[in-house]
């Protein structure tokens, strides 16, 4: 028997949408189509190292050794859970969710937080979609699956858990993409709370090494803020995921739950550069700042300071 994951692992929880409907309605169909859905999903986390370390009704939970394995055992299942041609009676959609954290492995069992934050985080997800934490997305992000991709769908509140988690989708184009919004706590900005994203700045210059400096600068920005006692900033995950998508502001504060966006635009010329950043409130989409700084460029890191 292979070893099971310990310590810090990725755990990907499943379960089919609408169940006990289906079961009620088409005892029959739903008993045949469960035990294919089993196949499928036993395959693909076996065939990407996983452990399946507990099942109950439509329900598996399984752990693996790295966040890449698991989300590739997700999307694969996934994939041939949609390719599958179910019957009329019982067409199985199923959610799942991946999140990783240090784990205790008692007896076969795991047991801590992680297996509560991703337990909130399926019960949030619709039949058919792969929802990922933000600390799985960040630990897999540099390592997709071919083809696959992600969608940032800004901060959500879980059941019972104090601390809000920044989720994300994976997309694929074998599968479906647009689904309703998450069944969790989304809450506007509380308006006692100030809150903020900072967006990357744009690079308005040719050169590729301007890049570099204006995400840094957005990066710098975002860790001054982030200090300010009582100011909400959204992680730099969540922002950065927008960057190159075009997306207007309003749609990205709602995304990410703030009621203000700090963007900006850097122009290199030389040695010298111009910086532009502008404060946006998004309930009246009005300007609360904006300036304009021109500085030398002899030390890039003087002037992100």
């Amino acid at each position: 028997m292979a070893e099971l994951p310990t310590g810090t692992v990725t755990l990907l929880f499943t379960d089919i949408e609408g169940s006990t409907r289906l079961w009620e309605a088409h005892a029959a169909a739903m008993r045949a189509a469960l035990a294919r859905h089993d196949a499928l999903l036993k395959h693909c986390i076996d065939d990407h190292e996983g452990h399946v370390f507990k099942t109950g009704g439509d329900a598996f939970c399984a752990a693996f050794h790295t966040a890449s394995d698991a989300l590739a055992a997700a999307l694969d299942a996934q994939r041939a859970l949609h390719r599958e041609p179910w019957p009329e009676a019982a067409k199985l959609r199923v959610r799942m969710a991946l999140h990783s954290g240090a784990v205790e492995l008692r007896d076969g069992d795991y047991f801590g937080a992680p297996l509560n934050r991703v337990a909130r985080l399926l019960a949030a997800g619709h039949g058919g979609q792969t929802l990922l934490s933000e600390v799985t997305h960040d630990l897999c992000r540099d390592q997709l699956p071919p083809l696959a991709s992600v969608k940032a769908l800004g901060s959500h509140g879980l059941k019972d858990l104090g601390r809000p988690e920044d989720v994300f989708q994976i997309c694929h184009p074998d599968l479906p993409q647009s689904f309703p919004p998450l069944k969790s706590q989304v809450a506007p900005a509380d308006k006692e709370t100030p809150s903020i994203a900072v967006l990357p700045f744009v690079n308005m210059s040719r050169d590729e090494e301007n890049e570099y400096f204006a995400d840094g600068l957005s990066e710098e920005l975002l860790n001054v803020l982030a200090k300010i006692r009582g100011l909400r900033v959204a992680s730099r995950t969540s922002a950065f995921s927008f960057k190159g998508k075009g997306v207007d502001i309003p749609t990205v504060a709602q995304k990410l739950n703030v009621a203000t966006v700090l963007e900006g635009s850097v122009r290199k010329s030389g040695k010298r550069v111009r910086i532009t950043a502008q404060l946006i409130q998004v309930a009246s989409d009005s300007h609360l700042w904006s300036e304009t700084y021109d500085r030398e460029l002899d030390d890039i890191f003087a002037v992100q300071d």
